[in-house]
């Protein structure tokens, strides 16, 4: 049976971790990994860099330039769909996607309403995908961040945004990530708690999410 899978979760829950496991449980499977939902180069679309790295740098942004990121965001989702459709018989592995777009809604610019992700869910459901969700306790995201703390000042000398370094940011985008997977209603999806697990539990964990 052909599988088509989304992977969300927030940073430091064990996402390239699943992601690893389903590659080497789903041999030549398609992957498509998107990043830097509402980056600068996606919200301004332009080649000028203009670092936006605080929240009020987010807040800030011009009302018409957030529709323009919408679009594009919209676009990669359409784009996804549209090749499922037509790759009817190649098993998919998606990074990201509508959930994590909720998600930085919500988290950069209090965007609470999403109504029309829904509608995303929906089409994304009609071609029998998957979703899971990669979370972990807040405690175990803190700590990981202290154990992986040369990328955290990597992240800080390079100037990337607030809501990828700052501890309680990424406590928060874990819990609206949880917020939204909850409502989804369409969509077969699983969670997978990586808190106190070996890498064989979730092996085992992932492996009956595939059956």
């Amino acid at each position: 049976m052909i599988k088509n899978i989304i992977i969300e979760g927030s940073n430091y829950c064990g996402k390239t971790t699943i992601t690893n496991i389903l590659k080497y449980q789903i041999p030549g499977a398609t992957a498509l990994e998107f990043h830097d939902y509402y980056h600068q180069h996606i919200l301004k679309q332009s080649d000028k860099i203009i670092q936006l790295q605080t929240r009020d740098d987010f807040e800030n942004i011009d009302k018409q330039e957030l529709d323009k990121a919408e679009k594009y965001l919209n676009s990669r989702n359409e784009f996804v769909l549209d090749y499922l459709k037509r790759i009817k018989f190649d098993n998919t592995i998606i990074e990201r996607s509508f959930l994590t777009q909720m998600v930085y809604r919500n988290l950069l610019f209090k965007i609470e309403e999403q109504g029309n992700l829904f509608e995303i869910e929906k089409l994304f459901a009609k071609e029998n995908a998957k979703l899971i969700l990669i979370t972990a306790s807040s405690e175990t995201i803190l700590k990981r961040m202290k154990i992986d703390n040369p990328k955290l000042i990597l992240r800080v000398a390079k100037n990337i945004p607030f809501h990828l370094k700052d501890p309680k940011i990424l406590v928060k985008k874990n819990e609206l990530y949880n917020f939204y997977f909850d409502q989804l209603q369409h969509i077969k999806k699983y969670r997978i708690d990586t808190t106190g697990k070996t890498k064989e539990d979730l092996i085992k964990i992932v492996e009956n999410i595939l059956k």
